[in-house]
């Protein structure tokens, strides 16, 4: 029997801090593009790097494990990472 304890912990030890930037769109939603752990940061370069968009599952936002790992292997690759939060979920209204 295989155990996925080991896979649950890595999840659980990554780090996160994300800068929320808000989007409107032209209907009144709101969306929340959420920057990995300072990926945001000018010193990057607007075209330098690419950037993994992570995309959540139904009523998931970026506090989410899976999401919080691929950013973090994103960074690890020197890419930038954000996760797109839609309207109503991760406190989005």
């Amino acid at each position: 029997m295989h155990s996925f304890a080991p896979a649950v912990l890595r999840t659980l030890s990554v780090r996160s801090n994300y800068n929320r930037q808000l989007l409107l769109t032209s209907d009144g939603a709101t969306l929340g593009l959420d920057w990995f752990n300072g990926c945001d940061a000018p010193s990057y370069g607007p075209y330098a790097t690419p950037i993994l968009l992570v995309c959540h599952g139904i009523n998931g936002g970026s506090h989410e494990g899976y999401c919080k790992w691929a950013c973090a292997t994103a960074v690890a690759r020197g890419w930038r990472a954000v996760v797109l939060n839609y309207r109503g979920c991760n406190g989005l209204p």
